[in-house]
């Protein structure tokens, strides 16, 4: 960047003068628009406070419409309520054996499975200790 040189002449006062004026000019501009927008900004809040309050007026007309439509529904519903819970015991009573069915083959895969993951262990534990005794077997060897 370029040294700026003011010169203190008769000339030089008045252009520094002229600066000073475009500064402030400048000033105060960048201040009105902070200001302006400082105001938009509170515009903007109220709108929004608004809006939340127009958009909880109709969550509370549409919460009402619904338990209107629903009370008018139930009350049309109601007379099939008991056919429909004798349906579902139905469905529940021959589905029943099937579920027992199945929680019992999965019973028994688990239990296979922890079977062979004790075999599995046994044989490392076993492995281990094999070779355990191996490296006795050497550092005894190493020290004789």
């Amino acid at each position: 960047m370029a040294a700026m040189n003011f010169d203190t002449s008769p000339d030089s006062s008045s252009e520094i003068s002229q600066l000073k004026a475009r500064v402030n000019a400048l000033e105060s501009t960048v201040t009105q628009h902070e200001i302006s927008r400082k105001v938009k900004d509170k515009e903007l809040e109220f709108m929004l406070n608004q809006l939340c309050g127009l958009q909880a007026r109709f969550e509370d007309c549409v919460f009402k419409k619904n338990a209107e439509f629903s009370a008018s529904t139930i009350s049309q519903d109601a007379p099939k309520i008991p056919k429909d819970v004798s349906r579902l015991e139905q469905k529940l009573d021959t589905m029943l054996p099937d579920f027992k069915s199945q929680v019992n083959n999965i019973d028994s895969k688990v239990d296979g499975i922890e079977s062979s993951l004790d075999d599995i262990k046994s044989g490392l534990v076993a492995l281990l200790q094999d070779r355990l005794n191996e490296l006795r077997i050497d550092n005894a060897d190493l020290e004789d």
